[in-house]
């Protein structure tokens, strides 16, 4: 209940501030503001918020929280909204997964000579989605607005991440980001059954190959934003679930803003700092080129090919 009550008392400042007319016009959403007062409050009170007493609150907001405000937002979406982001959205998804997953390998195991499963759980992190990719692979090792949503979704890491951006932005942004990143967490299912055959080859103790988890949230978005259209819940309920979704991303936000002290970006080391930079910067500079490229490939006489 500690944990649960610091990141409620700043997602309600985050939303009173949003509000003010000054940070709205800079583009200052919520969840953007909760994770700075998060982290602003986490490096001041690193003893209070590193605490035995407030840290079950707090990774209980990271991890369910999450999961639940991200499988939520589905209520936002609907099946016509994910076909209509067309074949570049999927194209630019299989290219930035696989490019981010073999520049991370280079980088980090050929040239920096990490160790191997801290280069996977980077590289997928960096390149699937975020946390949630590093705790699945961990298990089995053991322009337009619209085309500005295409790049958001397919670059940025982590989900909530991606609806904070899209918020920030507004109007079709959001909703094309979210739908580009989900598609592109659905990747990472293919991606832990290849790692899953690869463990069970190298591995000269186990003889099957390790239990593969996908993310339960990605798959609940996807069913909640296809059975929602159909449900027709009555518009007070769709407005309650909504507001309770951003409450929850907003307290998840500070709970990760919390986290993010400057000592444990030091214990990290040099060499994972290094990584994660670079694929930050290939994701940002490759990947904005990679969607150019490609939503100009899919396009015919300034019309995009669905």
């Amino acid at each position: 209940m500690p944990g649960l009550l610091i990141v409620a008392l700043i997602s309600a400042l985050a939303f009173l501030l949003a509000r003010i007319p000054a940070l709205a016009a800079l583009g200052l959403s919520a969840l953007t503001i909760a994770i700075f007062i998060g982290a602003l409050l986490g490096n001041l009170g690193q003893r209070v918020f590193a605490s035995p007493v407030a840290q079950p609150g707090l990774q209980l907001a990271q991890k369910w929280l999450l999961r639940a405000g991200v499988a939520l937002y589905g209520l936002n979406l609907s099946p016509a909204q994910i076909l209509q982001v067309g074949p570049a959205a999927i194209v630019a998804d299989l290219f930035v997964v696989s490019s981010t997953l073999l520049v991370g390998w280079w980088v980090g195991h050929r040239w920096l000579k990490m160790d191997r499963d801290t280069v996977l759980l980077s590289s997928a992190g960096s390149g699937i989605c975020g946390a949630a990719a590093v705790v699945a692979t961990e298990s089995v090792l053991g322009a337009a607005r619209v085309s500005f949503g295409i790049y958001v979704g397919s670059t940025v890491h982590e989900v909530a991440q991606v609806v904070a951006i899209g918020k920030t932005i507004g109007g079709a942004t959001a909703e094309t980001a979210v739908i580009v990143k989900m598609i592109r967490v659905m990747m990472l299912a293919p991606f832990l059954i290849v790692l899953a055959c690869f463990e069970s080859r190298s591995s000269a103790v186990t003889t099957t190959a390790p239990a593969v988890r996908l993310p339960g949230f990605a798959i609940a978005f996807i069913v909640i934003a296809i059975v929602n259209p159909y449900l027709r819940l009555p518009t007070w309920l769709i407005t309650l679930l909504r507001t309770l979704d951003l409450g929850m991303l907003a307290a998840a936000m500070a709970a990760l803003g919390l986290d993010t002290t400057i000592r444990k970006l030091r214990l990290a080391g040099r060499d994972s700092l290094v990584l994660g930079g670079m694929l930050f910067a290939y994701l940002v500079i490759v990947g904005g080129m990679a969607n150019w490229f490609i939503q100009r490939m899919f396009t015919t006489n300034g019309s995009p090919l669905q």
